[in-house]
C-alpha cells in the first residue's frame, strides 16, 4: 500500500477510480470490490459428513469425498444467515464461520 492511503496519489488528489462513485456507477457494488467485512466460512476435519449443511444452505456447501466443503471464498451477504445456521446446526461444530 502506497504511503498516501488508497484511491489517494502522492499529492493528495483522489483518483476518480477508487471512489464509491465511479464504483457505483459502473455496477460495482462496494460491497464486491471492497471485501474487507466478507464472511468466510471454512469446514474442519471434524467433519462427519451427515450433509446437514448442504441441505440448510446448498449455496454455500456441498459434499466433498470425504467431507463436506466450503463452494465460495466470501460468503454472499444473501447466504450469511443460513450459514450461520449451518454451522449452529452441524453435530459436531465442524463449521468456522469468521469475518
Amino acid at each position: 500500500m502506497p504511503p498516501w492511503g488508497i484511491g489517494e496519489c502522492a499529492n493528495s488528489r483522489v483518483y476518480p477510480a477508487y471512489s464509491s462513485e465511479f464504483l457505483e456507477s459502473n455496477r460495482f457494488p462496494i460491497s464486491i470490490i471492497l471485501k474487507e467485512n466478507a464472511m468466510k466460512a471454512r469446514v474442519t476435519e471434524d467433519c462427519v459428513a451427515c450433509g446437514r449443511c448442504v441441505d440448510i444452505c446448498p449455496e454455500v456447501f456441498e459434499m466433498g469425498e470425504d467431507i463436506a466443503q466450503v463452494k465460495v471464498d466470501e460468503v454472499p451477504e444473501e447466504f450469511e444467515e443460513a450459514t450461520r445456521e449451518a454451522a449452529d446446526e452441524c453435530p459436531v461444530s465442524a463449521i468456522v464461520v469468521e469475518r
